[in-house]
């Protein structure tokens, strides 16, 4: 049994997504602020303890603050009918749960009892809906005519919404309360209003955050490992047979300490009776020393050498730091489903980042670390039973992601909505189609290169380490030409693939929905498969050019692949989904056209490479000469100049019709 499928509706961009869990890992990664804390977050507000957090307007979606807004400025009558109405649209968030229970469907817990509406049916999933609702209709119309008497003298007359909003903030914990029913998977109507502290009691969550204030020492941060091993410890069924004893001694130590009080004080009655007081009433003493009201501190040290000499917490390396307290919290997790009375069959562990100050290599490792540490702790505290755990692991590690299979990875991109707010949509990689040999190739390169694929704004794949050294005084010399500066503040991924594997990463690209760029090669052939002038060639041997444009054609004609007619391709068929394509095309009108990067950086360049030949068959040939033989230790060399020794040179056309098409694509735009 396990969690596999939550839908959010209206928290923060949360506006309206489904994320499919996985049994043992789900990973979510894209870029910041793109809701994947938020969806954490929330489930630790709502998980976490038997009474779910409050939240705040500020949690809401923008559609739905504005829909406060919206409501309050409304002139209608409010009558029943309307108010019944009105709670339907009322704003509220909304957490859809699935429970798929088909390996226990004989033998299900007691604990999802409640949840099963339909006992005879053959289904195999629960449905559980938490809601953050204004339930009650009198307590709804209350509020709203609070907000509308508040919006009349404010919002309407000095059109101040900050009072307006700090007063719905404040209303807020005062009228809304979370509900949870249970639902009938097969009839929607079907429905069982539930008490929290079932939901509670079937499953938990525990919440490990990215804020672990590890590298600040002076802090007393309740997340320091001490700290969490003192709650570990306190917690322990042997911890409160300690305190039993303990309390035996303090009352004894009571006894003996109000005694030598009280002489104390006997002593002092007669000065305090000469300091001017005619009459001192007895005063008697009495000492309570109660076990609950000591706050034990626990703090860690560790050993260095055979001398015993000890250092403080701190002194150890913030990776190592780390990692301890990510496995003391397992085991405070795992303790509390063990010597809780009530057994929760789903746990879930939210794990924020958790690559901070890890190296690479253990950024790597992590989650095969996790799960035999699984193992390890099932032996310890289970006896070998299986711990119902899944983690669900936010990161920013390429490492870590691109080590992982796409059937656990959930990819997360905000997105302009109608183009006035954002929201986030879910790219689940359990169900991206492909070949197994492409899905085998995206995998290996990906781990490989350690990309950053899953975490930019925009992508450009390109032939080589020619243009991979070139990209950056690229970017540079295209903001100088054109006055358009977005590419340099946005994270553009370059991963080299060349012509003959860019190909296999259309179907990625376009189901993430990354904008990217492809620049590669035209590779003019002649008909005898020999590399020659564009003017020559007959076809090409571009895999990645081939594929582009034999896409959703059924049947591809000769001439379609001849340089020719490739080169004057429109713009249109050069784009593709959330992709373009861009290949060596004349400079100018019958401008001869190059076959490769540095032929078009020639063409683009005549003066700065010494090109006088005024004949354009003559000059197409002395590029082709100068090129067709260069070896890679030269086109290395060459991009080095061109990267760093000149200041100013024209970027080739083809490149930069493509830089001008990638900067106007949005980073957030769908």
């Amino acid at each position: 049994m396990y969690l596999s499928e939550i839908t959010v509706k209206n928290f923060r961009l949360l506006k309206d997504v489904s994320i499919k869990l996985e049994k043992d890992i789900t990973l979510i990664v894209g870029r910041n602020n793109s809701g994947k804390t938020s969806l954490t977050h929330l489930l630790g507000y709502v998980f976490s303890d038997k009474t779910p957090k409050k939240l705040a307007l500020c949690d809401f979606s923008l559609r739905c603050i504005d829909l406060f807004k919206k409501i309050a400025l409304c002139k209608k009558k409010l009558s029943s009918n309307r108010i019944i109405s009105l709670s339907k649209k009322f704003p509220k968030i909304i957490i859809d749960i699935v429970i798929d229970y088909s390996e226990n469907h004989d033998n299900y817990p007691v604990s999802l009892l409640p949840f099963i509406l339909d006992i005879e049916t053959e289904e195999t999933i629960a449905k559980i809906r938490a809601v953050y609702q204004i339930s009650d209709s009198d307590k709804l119309l209350e509020f709203i005519e609070i907000l509308q008497t508040v919006a009349n003298q404010h919002i309407i007359k000095n059109e101040d919404n900050n009072i307006f909003f700090n007063l719905v903030s404040e209303l807020l914990p005062k009228y809304y309360s979370w509900s949870v029913v249970a639902i009938n998977p097969n009839d929607k109507s079907d429905v069982r209003v539930l008490d929290y502290t079932i939901l509670s009691n079937l499953m938990r969550g525990y919440f490990i955050s990215a804020q672990r204030s590890l590298g600040d020492y002076q802090t007393n941060e309740k997340d320091s490992i001490g700290n969490v091993i003192k709650s570990l410890i306190i917690n322990r069924p042997e911890t409160e047979k300690s305190k039993s004893a303990l309390t035996n001694s303090l009352n004894q130590s009571q006894i003996e300490l109000t005694d030598i009080s009280q002489k104390e004080v006997d002593k002092m009655i007669p000065k305090i009776a000469s300091f001017g007081s005619d009459h001192v009433e007895n005063i008697t003493v009495d000492v309570n020393l109660n076990i609950d009201n000591f706050v034990p501190h626990l703090s860690m040290s560790y050993l260095q050498g055979d001398d015993g000499m000890r250092f403080p917490e701190h002194y150890n390396g913030l990776g190592r730091r780390n990692l301890l307290l990510i496995s003391i919290k397992m085991v405070e997790y795992i303790q509390n489903h063990v010597f809780n009375e009530k057994l929760t069959e789903i746990n879930l562990i939210f794990i924020e980042e958790p690559e901070a100050y890890f190296h690479p290599q253990m950024q790597e490792t992590f989650i095969k670390m996790l799960l035999k540490y699984k193992v390890a702790l099932e032996k310890a505290y289970l006896d070998g039973n299986k711990w119902p755990v899944q983690f669900i692991i936010t990161t920013h590690s390429s490492h870590i992601a691109n080590k992982e299979n796409f059937q656990k990875i959930r990819y997360f991109k905000a997105i302009n909505d109608n183009n006035v707010n954002r929201k986030s949509i879910i790219k689940d990689l359990s169900i991206f189609s492909d070949s197994p040999e492409n899905i085998k190739f995206l995998r290996q390169y990906l781990t490989l290169t350690v990309c950053d694929l899953f975490f930019a704004d925009k992508l450009i794949l390109i032939e080589g380490n020619t243009e991979r050294i070139l990209f950056p005084k690229l970017v540079t010399l295209f903001e100088q030409k054109t006055a358009l500066s977005s590419l340099s503040s946005q994270y553009i991924a370059v991963l080299e693939v060349g012509g003959a594997y860019a190909h296999i990463f259309y179907n990625l690209i376009d189901f993430l929905h990354i904008p990217t760029l492809i620049i590669t090669d035209l590779d003019s052939i002649d008909g005898a498969d020999k590399t020659c002038r564009v003017s020559q060639g007959t076809t090409i041997s571009n895999p990645c050019i081939k594929n582009w444009f034999s896409f959703n054609t059924e049947e591809v004609k000769e001439d379609d692949y001849l340089p020719s007619q490739l080169i004057t391709r429109s713009e249109d068929e050069k784009i593709r989904g959330h992709l373009r394509i861009a290949y060596q095309i004349a400079e100018k009108d019958t401008f001869p056209c190059g076959r490769s990067f540095e032929a078009a950086l020639m063409l683009a360049n005549l003066d700065l490479f010494g090109l006088t030949k005024t004949e354009l068959t003559e000059l197409e040939e002395e590029i082709w000469n100068r090129t067709k033989n260069m070896s890679s230790k030269k086109k290395i060399a060459l991009a080095f100049e061109y990267a760093f020794e000149k200041d100013t040179w024209n970027i080739p056309k083809y490149i930069l019709e493509g830089l001008i098409w990638l900067e106007k694509q949005g980073a957030h735009n769908d």
